[in-house]
């Protein structure tokens, strides 16, 4: 979960939801900039607001998974540049906030 620290979730059991909402706007800012764009060749940039819900425990108990999560909420900025997914995530926690960057994806098959 983006907005607590990485290490903060750790048991046997865990549940996780999550929502995100991808925009991806037609307008490129990065084609403002040509002598920029020929350097990073960003194709495209997108918007991603976020929401996610979670809990660990020490057995697989629905009940008890499903009952009193942790939630976090943030928004997202991607862009696909040279063929790679540059993704910069800022969302924010009972516990505060944090910021994840990444290039490529997650899963990467």
């Amino acid at each position: 979960m983006r907005g607590f620290p990485s290490q903060r979730f750790s048991d046997k059991a865990g549940m996780y939801y999550g929502a995100e909402y991808r925009l991806i706007p037609e307008w490129n800012p990065f084609n403002n900039w040509p002598w920029l764009q020929q350097y990073v060749g960003i194709q495209w940039v997108q918007l991603v607001p976020f929401a996610e819900a979670g809990r660990v425990a020490p057995s697989w108990n629905f009940n008890e998974l499903n009952s009193a999560m942790k939630w976090d909420a943030g928004i997202g900025f991607r862009a696909m540049a040279k063929g790679l997914v540059v993704r910069i995530d800022l969302a924010g926690s009972s516990e505060g906030a944090s910021v994840a960057m990444m290039v490529s994806q997650p899963y990467q098959f």
